[in-house]
């Protein structure tokens, strides 16, 4: 994607430019339950793979763990915690759905 627009209707958007990297991840206080189960999930598949065993019922019992923890948390959420997720620091933008959308559109 060019991100030099010198001419035409996008022109004011020449000021803003994409993030070279992505942002590091940001957990908030209330998902880190779900992100110390993301690890467990990870560890054991790592140790399966390191040992050639079969863990699969112990994946199975923590993935199951984990997507009823997910809804969980997701359905309580507390008027706060709303707040937090829609103030996300990841959350996509305005201006990265702009730039997604006329990265794609084709002059004739």
């Amino acid at each position: 994607m060019d991100t030099n627009i010198s001419s035409g209707h996008l022109t004011y958007l020449s000021y803003f430019k994409p993030q070279e990297e992505k942002p590091k991840p940001v957990t908030l206080p209330f998902e880190r339950p779900l992100v110390d189960t993301e690890k467990k999930i990870t560890e054991v598949r790592q140790m399966a793979d390191d040992a050639g065993l079969d863990f699969s019922d112990q994946t199975g019992a923590l993935e199951i763990k984990y997507q009823q923890a997910l809804k969980d948390l997701y359905a309580h959420l507390t008027p706060i915690q709303r707040r937090s997720i829609a103030r996300h620091p990841n959350r996509p933008t305005s201006l990265d759905h702009v730039l997604d959308i006329t990265e794609k559109v084709v002059d004739y």
